[in-house]
C-alpha cells in the first residue's frame, strides 16, 4: 500500500500535478520518546508516541510500531493491517514484549522503534523513531554470606 501511494505521488508530481496537503498547524511535532535507553533482557521496552499537532495521525497496522536493528534489518512490525489513529493534542503509551515476529525471543542488541504515520488519512507518510539497547541477562552469583558479614565487622 505504502508503495502505491509513493508511485501515485512521484507520477503525479512528474506530470506537474500539485497535491495539497493536510492542514498542520504552525507548530507541527510529532514525538516517539522510549522511557529508557535501556532494558533488561525480557523486560517490556515502553515508550511513548505523542501528537502535538492539530491534526490526526494515522498508522497502517495494530500496533503502530516496527521494531528495527540499528543496522536495518527488520525484527517486529505489527501484525493487523487496521488503522491506528492518535488524536490531536493526545499522546498513548505503547511497549514491545521483546518478541519477533514469530515469537522468537529478541536478542540483546540495539534497536530502533518505528512509526511511520498520516496526518489526516492523506499522504505522505511521515517516520518518527526513538533508540534503545537490551542489555544482556546477567548471570546471578551465589552469595558468601560468611564474607558479607566479614565486610561490614
Amino acid at each position: 500500500m505504502r508503495a502505491y501511494v509513493q508511485r501515485i505521488l512521484s507520477a503525479a508530481a512528474c506530470l506537474g500535478v500539485v497535491l495539497s496537503a493536510p492542514a498542520v498547524s504552525a507548530d507541527y511535532h510529532v514525538y516517539l520518546t522510549c522511557s529508557s535507553p535501556t532494558y533488561a533482557l525480557g523486560d517490556s521496552v515502553w515508550f511513548v508516541w505523542r501528537n502535538d499537532t492539530d491534526s490526526t495521525l494515522t498508522a497502517d497496522y495494530v500496533p503502530p510500531y516496527d521494531i528495527y536493528t540499528l543496522d536495518g534489518e527488520l525484527v517486529f512490525a505489527g501484525p493487523y493491517p487496521m488503522e491506528y489513529d492518535l488524536d490531536p493534542r493526545s499522546e498513548v503509551e505503547l511497549f514491545w514484549d521483546q518478541l519477533g515476529m514469530f515469537g522468537n525471543p529478541t536478542p540483546p542488541d540495539d534497536y530502533e522503534v518505528r512509526i511511520s504515520y498520516v496526518f489526516n488519512h492523506a499522504p505522505p507518510y511521515h517516520v518518527v523513531a526513538d533508540t534503545f539497547r537490551i542489555l544482556p541477562q546477567t548471570v546471578a552469583h551465589d552469595v558468601d554470606w560468611g564474607a558479607v558479614k566479614a565486610v561490614f565487622r
